[in-house]
């Protein structure tokens, strides 16, 4: 992959400048009461940076996965729709990345925090097996 093409990609989701303050902006005033409250340990200024710190890293990993879902498209791999439906149509799934070369399937769950919930990894096992 090229710089530029990665630097699209990155540019398309982390947003910054008046764009990025702007939204969040609105964030607060649309949800006051995830930034204040009268059992809250932090201070509203806390929770706001809490918030644009966990945008951050969330959008980050948006990019990773959309990094990833590039390289294996140009490596060969056919992209698969990445939301999973049993045949009963009641238990839904959304992985990372869902792939398929030849007659392998391969699931790939991306973490971008050392503190991020492993607890999807089972649910994708169980899942899998349970369709």
């Amino acid at each position: 992959m090229k710089y530029d093409e990665y630097l699209k990609i990155l540019s398309e989701r982390l947003k910054t400048g008046s764009d990025f303050y702007l939204s969040l902006l609105k964030n607060i005033i649309d949800n006051p009461y995830r930034y204040s409250g009268l059992f809250w340990y932090s201070n509203s200024v806390t929770k706001m940076m809490q918030n644009i710190t966990q945008s951050i890293e969330i959008k980050f990993g948006d990019f990773l996965e959309d990094i990833v879902r590039e390289y294996f498209s140009r490596m060969g791999y056919e992209n698969l729709n990445n939301k999973l439906m049993i045949k009963d149509n009641k238990d839904k799934l959304l992985i990372d990345q869902f792939f398929k070369s030849n007659d392998t399937l391969f699931v790939i769950e991306m973490k971008i925090r050392d503190d991020h919930d492993s607890t999807k990894k089972r649910s994708v096992t169980k899942f899998y097996f349970k369709s």
